[in-house]
């Protein structure tokens, strides 16, 4: 790899490797007997439990951790330095990626990964293990639309965080989006970052692959169809294109509403992309889709880059409007009405638990009542713009929402931007 930045080198575990375990050590701090805290090291041993697939990037495994008591489980990927083609492979931004985005504050959004080391041959990302597997083994027929939206927007929601870190997927697709939960509720993590799709370019040479048209933008299969100079060189001058993103989400909602995809060749995307033909939507209407679902389509599927909506701004589209009206917190500035008497159940002070929910922004939970109550009198503040860098559980504002606002030519122009709830509040939501 190329200079990797500090994020990377600091995820880098210190491991021993041999046939039967793989050792990490750790140095960490304890106090003993109240006095300085001294440094100690604790190991960790992994085993390999089983093989879960392999690929042309190396083998993927399960490992179970065998000095913790709860046997916990990661999954362990190995990527090999050199690949038997004519470019060299570098995984430096995708492997910064992956632990930029594992931080806590993005835990929602993305697969987790626990750090990275390395041998001659290869690299190791070991990340959290999915017990319910890929998005792929459960698209068999149309969802319900409302499963296709729950799933759409957490989607949009990590685009959003990626794109505005200045990072691009470009190689989303339902086998590198990971269940955490299922139907009807269905909670799902963006993975890979890439990696695979980095693979593919050191052993072709090329941008991209000649596979078939799934969830590749069209302008990527441009350097396939029309290959010259000016072409290959604006592909190579940045990796940062989120619009190949919005056109494999646009995809993805796609293959969710109408159990299959758009385009099956290539030559019926590249009539698309020259604007030949149109998107088909008679099968989506056929299955009785709402002309709002069909429209967001559209609007993430245009064939020319330009036109398609951002993540922020799809994320107040039409289609999405009614799940988040239908879930939205209430309003910040509404104080919340007293409790009688008859609900405090003592006047002694009670003791915090711990808790992972998110508190809204001025909103006050009775810890003890009667020294609390005037605290109602306080104005709730305004919530913060938004902060690309913050909780992803925490939703961008109404006043951002209309600097986002920006008209692409579809039906998410008009839309009213409603202010987002927590991750926390839409996954436990009821229909």
């Amino acid at each position: 790899m190329s200079l990797i930045s500090d994020l990377v080198k600091d995820a880098k575990l210190s491991t021993k490797l041999d046939l039967e375990f793989t050792t990490h050590t750790f140095i960490e701090s304890s106090l003993v007997a109240g006095r300085r805290p001294r440094r100690r090291e604790r190991e960790e041993k992994w085993r390999r439990k089983r093989h879960l697939s392999m690929g042309l990037f190396g083998m993927v495994w399960l490992e179970e951790c065998v000095t913790d008591i709860d046997a916990k489980l990661r999954v362990v990927k190995e990527v090999r330095r050199v690949a038997p083609g004519p470019k060299p492979i570098d995984y430096s931004r995708e492997l910064e990626a992956m632990i930029k985005f594992s931080q806590q504050k993005f835990d929602g959004c993305f697969v987790k990964s626990s750090g990275w080391f390395e041998n001659d041959d290869s690299f190791f990302i070991c990340t959290e293990y999915f017990m319910l597997g890929d998005l792929q083994k459960y698209i068999h027929e149309p969802f319900p639309d409302r499963e296709a939206q729950h799933i759409t927007l957490q989607l949009l929601e990590g685009l959003d965080f990626m794109h505005s870190n200045g990072f691009a997927h470009c190689d989303l697709r339902p086998r590198n989006i990971f269940v955490r939960s299922k139907d009807p509720e269905w909670w799902v993590k963006i993975g890979d970052f890439g990696i695979d799709k980095r693979v593919m370019e050191g052993l072709t040479g090329r941008q991209t692959f000649n596979g078939a048209p799934t969830f590749t933008a069209p302008e990527v299969y441009k350097t396939i169809w029309e290959p010259s100079s000016e072409t290959q060189n604006s592909s190579s001058e940045s990796d940062f294109n989120p619009e190949v993103d919005i056109w494999s989400l646009g995809v993805i909602s796609y293959y969710l509403l109408a159990g299959k995809l758009p385009f099956y060749t290539q030559r019926n995307l590249l009539a698309y992309y020259n604007k030949e033909s149109t998107l088909p939507t008679e099968w989506l209407y056929t299955l009785q889709c709402s002309e709002e679902a069909v429209q967001f389509l559209r609007d993430t599927l245009a064939p020319s880059p330009s036109d398609r909506i951002s993540a922020s701004d799809a994320l107040y589209h039409d289609w999405l409007s009614s799940l988040l009206q239908e879930s939205s917190p209430v309003e910040p500035n509404e104080p919340e009405p007293l409790p009688s008497e008859k609900s405090i159940p003592s006047l002694q002070p009670q003791r915090l638990t711990n808790s992972h929910d998110v508190m809204l922004p001025g909103t006050i939970h009775l810890t003890s009542a009667p020294t609390m109550l005037a605290r109602h009198d306080i104005p709730a503040p305004t919530p913060s713009a938004y902060d690309a860098n913050r909780d992803p559980t925490q939703w961008r504002s109404s006043t951002n929402a209309k600097q986002h606002g920006k008209s692409r030519g579809g039906r998410h122009a008009q839309t009213k931007k409603p202010q987002h709830n927590t991750r926390s509040q839409r996954i436990t939501s009821t229909e």
